[in-house]
């Protein structure tokens, strides 16, 4: 393989407005053959594809075929710098190297620089002249790119475009971008995720007039990004954050445009649209399964212990007020969850969120918001001052108020369906409020190498709690872990002396 230099290959379009970036892309000095087998040639990636003759047009009544294959771990991308052809020529490139299937290049692409990029590893070019007279000449430059991208060769030309986008991370690209947009219609990209993951997108280039009504012609294209929150519409009066954070596990992202494709410039002349975008997308991961040492559960609950939070979590589906869902914590000798920490709002969000795709599963996504009951509570002291602090009788250190919050009401409940927002907790009435989770806590104890003084710590740090809270508990039923197993301890204040 020659030396690789780099050249740029622009839009050559004369547009008033801003244009869109050029291209920059490898120009390899030589081509490396595989073989050359009858009409197919094999071809490494970094190279030049041209028709036979090249630079001189020519009489093509067969089929030439090209297959290029670039290295592993990366994706071809095809810049074509000159197209000539007859009006019975094509080229097809392909994803497979059959010809019934990808992008066409007809007589209409004459004169024009356009680029092409995929997911692929493989691709190939089939040129072909229905007739003996008819002439052809193009000349492509393949190389290749590290992000493979969201374009489907056999899609990115129908009117409506739909793009489904399955990668963990990828480029998107609108065909006016690519300067390929000879179709006028919609473009749709679908983003999906799986369950504990959100997605990152990051806009590298962004240009969509606002809808204006000063001009003979009003533009009336418009994007928008559809999350699990609604519809966000951006345009360059109204721009997108650099890096968007989905709040659900899928997104859309919607490109629409008339078939109008131009507007009056200050010489009275239509010129063409430039309007598109360019980004890329990653799927984060919001799973805190490594926090996790222990989980089990049925159709109605979960429970999972972390040590390093200290705690084992009860995560009960069940529609009730907040004073029900503490009252069933308390039979269970638990109470309800207490959250210390941006970090344990998280995982509590993940067992919240487990929960709700285990239920989807077997009945069905509710589209309601979601919500569940926690441990927090605004209590009134003997010198009627009011204040909110957790059940266990701790006072608060942290706290994710929603804007506008809390109200006048008393008790707590917390969004849990949404990723990338600080913004959960919510004041609700302690009676009549109904949601459909509540999370009740107990203390986990891993290490079990010394069990007098676990179960001394155990019952230390539980009775301390109880004088708090002045609860007059004479005699119950103590559940705790030692080395994730479960044990039903029976036992009152005095079984502590004798430990």
């Amino acid at each position: 393989m020659g030396k690789i230099c780099a050249v740029w290959i622009p839009y050559l379009l004369t547009y008033e407005q801003k244009r869109l970036p050029i291209y920059m892309v490898p120009f390899p000095s030589s081509v490396s053959y595989h073989s050359y087998l009858g009409n197919v040639q094999y071809l490494d990636g970094n190279s030049i594809v041209t028709s036979p003759n090249y630079p001189l047009t020519t009489n093509i009544d067969y089929e030439i075929k090209w297959i290029v294959s670039v290295e592993t771990q990366r994706f071809a991308k095809i810049v074509f710098t000159n197209v000539s052809l007859s009006k019975d020529c094509d080229v097809i490139v392909s994803e497979n190297i059959q010809r019934n299937s990808g992008f066409f290049i007809d007589h209409s692409f004459n004169n024009e620089i356009f680029v092409l990029e995929t997911d692929q590893s493989v691709v190939s070019f089939n040129a072909r002249c229905n007739q003996t007279w008819l002439t052809m000449k193009f000349r492509a430059i393949v190389t290749t790119e590290e992000t493979p991208a969201c374009l489907s060769l056999g899609i990115v030309r129908k009117r409506n475009r739909l793009e489904r986008c399955s990668k963990s991370n990828m480029i998107l690209s609108t065909r006016s971008y690519l300067n390929i947009d000879h179709t006028y219609g919609n473009e749709e990209f679908q983003i999906c995720a799986y369950g504990h993951q959100s997605i990152d997108i990051s806009f590298i280039d962004f240009y969509m007039p606002c809808y204006s009504s000063d001009r003979i012609f009003e533009f009336k294209s418009r994007f928008a990004i559809k999350d699990a929150d609604g519809e966000h519409e951006f345009c360059s009066g109204i721009l997108p954050p650099k890096t968007y954070k989905s709040k659900g596990s899928e997104i859309k992202l919607f490109y629409r445009r008339l078939d109008f494709s131009g507007y009056l410039n200050s010489f009275g002349k239509i010129t063409e649209r430039i309007e598109g975008f360019r980004i890329q997308y990653k799927i984060i991961n919001h799973s805190f399964q490594k926090y996790t040492t222990e989980i089990s559960g049925s159709e109605s609950e979960s429970s999972a212990c972390s040590g390093l939070f200290r705690k084992c979590y009860t995560v009960i589906s069940e529609e009730v007020s907040w004073d029900i869902a503490n009252s069933k914590c308390r039979t269970r000798s638990e109470h309800l969850v207490t959250i210390t920490s941006r970090k344990e709002m998280k995982y509590l969000q993940y067992l919240l969120r487990n929960a709700l795709y285990n239920i989807n599963q077997r009945r069905g996504k509710d589209n309601k918001l979601q919500g569940a009951h926690i441990g927090l509570r605004r209590f009134t002291n003997k010198n009627k001052k009011t204040s909110f602090n957790w059940v266990n009788g701790n006072s608060v250190t942290f706290t994710a108020w929603e804007s506008g919050q809390p109200s006048i009401a008393d008790c707590t409940l917390t969004l849990f369906e949404y990723f990338n927002t600080e913004s959960l907790w919510r004041t609700e009435d302690c009676l009549y409020n109904l949601v459909d989770f509540f999370v009740c806590e107990k203390p986990f104890l891993e290490d079990g190498n010394n069990t007098r003084g676990i179960f001394h710590s155990f019952f230390s740090q539980l009775f301390s709690r109880q004088e708090q809270m002045n609860i007059d508990d004479d005699f119950q039923i103590y559940n705790i872990f030692v080395n994730s197993k479960k044990f039903d301890i029976f036992g009152s204040y005095n079984f502590l002396s004798l430990m």
